[in-house]
């Protein structure tokens, strides 16, 4: 009879033929009892298993376009589980002793993340260096986790919605999924440099990368404010002049409004249809009320819901 050791070589019991049952068990003598398996320990199968979920929304948009509002009202009134990819870096800024709070915190240890990660793909080319979609990887492991582990008699959240997004490798990773839509909450300059002033959010900015000597900031008084709100928007839009070290790792809102345009663009129907099919569609925060907002996103909603309707992990 063959004998089987365990990974420290010690021997385990021995494995009778199929056929000899103990009592009303119904196991064999010998068998190995449950919690050998590991399997469900395996977290390299969540990336084969399909995610439990009907469909995703991504949110994007540039800094004070009104992406947060979005995401409020598809969690609190439309029942959207939310997730933000902010969540590993307030927890890394924690970790350091650092503010989470301040953006100039957040993008740089956003920076850092991606920068000092390898490729998701193990090249072995030496110049792309980091991984822009880290962060991306990171929140979808922690979605396909939360899901993929609950029981099947209990009912997850079967809609998710996203935020957090800061460059175009991000949303990357996000789109390869099957069931996934990008809300684009677009905004004129004007009218986001108007809510920022308004609500003191452009000082409070200034003021942490000012802290953390931004290039640039040294050189403004607080009260240029057209100067501070191009100064400030251009850290989010490109990060390079923030952290070249960082290179194309840095942080992009430039680079992901330009990918959610060439999606766009290769859709069928325009983004700012009512098209099931699409896979961007469009919400004027600039020109349009508040309320007029949330009724585009219930549209945009009970589109997807009909479509993803009879869809069930």
């Amino acid at each position: 009879m063959t004998e089987w050791l365990d990974d420290e070589g010690n021997p385990l019991a021995a494995i009778p033929p199929i056929g000899l049952r103990r009592g009303s068990s119904g196991r064999y003598d010998g068998q190995y009892r449950p919690e050998f398996s590991r399997v469900h320990l395996d977290e390299d199968l969540l990336w084969i298993a399909p995610l439990p979920v009907r469909y995703v929304l991504a949110v994007v948009g540039r800094r004070w376009s009104g992406k947060g509002a979005v995401v409020n009202y598809l969690q609190e009134k439309r029942g959207f589980a939310a997730h933000n990819l902010q969540r590993t870096v307030r927890q890394e800024a924690e970790r350091r002793g650092l503010d989470p709070s301040s953006r100039a915190v957040r993008q740089q240890i956003g920076d850092v993340l991606r920068a000092e990660h390898l490729p998701h793909d193990h090249s072995d080319d030496q110049s792309r260096a980091g991984d822009g979609g880290y962060l991306a990887r990171q929140a979808l492991r922690r979605i396909r986790t939360r899901y993929a582990r609950q029981g099947r008699d209990l009912e997850p959240p079967r809609r998710i919605v996203v935020g957090g997004f800061s460059h175009p490798d991000e949303l990357e990773v996000f789109g390869a999924l099957p069931d996934f839509h990008v809300l684009r909450v677009r905004c004129e300059d004007d009218a986001r440099r108007d809510r920022a002033v308004e609500g003191g959010l452009l000082q409070r900015d200034f003021e942490a990368y000012k802290k953390f000597e931004f290039p640039g900031t040294q050189d403004l008084d607080a009260d240029t404010t057209n100067d501070i709100f191009g100064l400030v928007d251009g850290f989010d839009a490109d990060g390079k002049s923030a952290a070249p070290w960082a290179a194309d790792c840095a942080q992009s809102t430039n680079g992901l409004m330009d990918l959610a345009e060439t999606w766009a663009a290769d859709q069928p129907g325009k983004p700012a249809d009512l098209d099931a099919s699409n896979r961007v569609f469009d919400i004027d925060s600039g020109n349009w009320t508040l309320a007029a907002v949330y009724d585009r996103v219930d549209a945009i909603a009970g589109l997807l819901d009909q479509r993803y309707l009879l869809r069930r992990p």
